[in-house]
């Protein structure tokens, strides 16, 4: 499978250029379940652990590789897991904040062109209360506007204030929480 299938294209090889080392090759990370890691390449999908440098200079948990991220690998010799000695600048990425009183975010994805969400919405917050919404988030670069299903049909989300029966708004700063770029909306 060549890379650009899985989402690689200009940008992020000029992100990588001064991450990849000899001996090193991009691969996207597909799965992640604490400290282990299922990486896909051109070739094969395998496990990958983070690198001890790696892991002592990270200062964030967002800074730790998730779902959608390129990373920059290093197979092992032996065939055990790869070793993931970096992350690729992310393009786009989906957060939200880490639940307690600490003010660190929790990475959802990395790299997105489209998100849905799915949020079960109660008989306060829709007139039928029967239909769990789903919405697709965007990114803001792409130019097309996100959208909403739920008892009232398919609609476009608008920002502001709700528009009432029939329309669905979001507001901003529901927004700007949920879809955060490196220039904050």
């Amino acid at each position: 499978m060549d890379l650009t299938a899985l989402g690689f294209d200009g940008w992020f090889e000029q992100q990588s250029a001064t991450l990849l080392q000899p001996g090193h090759r991009m691969a996207r990370v597909t799965a992640v379940d604490r400290d282990a890691f299922l990486v896909r390449d051109q070739d094969a999908e395998s496990y990958a652990e983070l690198a001890g440098k790696f892991r002592f200079d990270v200062g964030a948990v967002s800074d730790l590789p998730c779902v959608g991220d390129w990373v920059c690998v290093q197979g092992h010799a032996s065939g055990g897991p790869a070793v993931i000695h970096g992350v690729v600048p992310r393009k786009t990425f989906l957060r939200r904040k880490c639940p307690g009183k600490t003010v660190d975010f929790q990475m959802i994805a990395a790299n997105l062109d489209a998100a849905f969400i799915v949020q079960a919405w109660t008989s306060s917050a829709t007139s039928c209360g029967r239909e769990a919404p789903t919405v697709c988030w965007v990114p803001p670069e792409s130019g097309r506007p996100p959208w909403s299903t739920g008892c009232w049909g398919a609609r476009r989300l608008t920002p502001g204030p709700s528009a009432g029966r029939g329309r669905a708004s979001i507001p901003r700063p529901a927004a700007s929480c949920s879809f955060l770029t490196k220039a904050r909306c």
